[in-house]
């Protein structure tokens, strides 16, 4: 067996590490939000947020999602979507557009295809997650 990872290390091969480490989730948090904002669709989602703090929720997010250091403590994905969903209409049109706006920052940052391909069916996997059966009333939303 091999020794245990000092606490906090990433698991070596992660997807966290072939993305480059926290450098590169830094360069893709930044250039994906340039992106998300400058969309007329999804712009209106953060108004009002704060986006250095909303960056380092993602930060933070993409980390653990990718198999990073560290746990991930923010909020279940549904819950912290909830809201959206409730008073600003989110619905999986919108997760679409942003997966899209990620899938556009790992190609301008010249990420490896396979790691590529690796974070985008990871993030796919969020989808289910953030809308699952009954989204709409779970959500507590009066939006069609």
């Amino acid at each position: 067996g091999h020794p245990p990872l000092p606490d906090g290390a990433p698991a070596p091969g992660s997807l966290y590490e072939r993305l480059g480490g926290s450098a590169a989730v830094e360069a893709a948090v930044e250039e994906f939000y340039q992106r998300v904002l400058g969309d007329k669709q999804l712009a209106p989602f953060f108004e009002g947020v704060p986006m250095g703090k909303q960056k380092k929720k993602q930060m933070a997010f993409m980390t653990y999602a990718f198999g990073g250091s560290g746990a991930y403590s923010g909020k279940d994905l549904f819950v912290a979507h909830k809201h959206l969903i409730r008073d600003k209409g989110l619905h999986e049109g919108h997760f679409d557009l942003v997966a899209g706006h990620l899938d556009a920052t790992l190609s301008a940052l010249a990420v490896p295809q396979d790691v590529h391909a690796e974070v985008m069916s990871t993030v796919a996997g969020t989808r289910a997650v953030i809308f699952p059966p009954g989204w709409k009333e779970l959500a507590g939303g009066s939006h069609t």
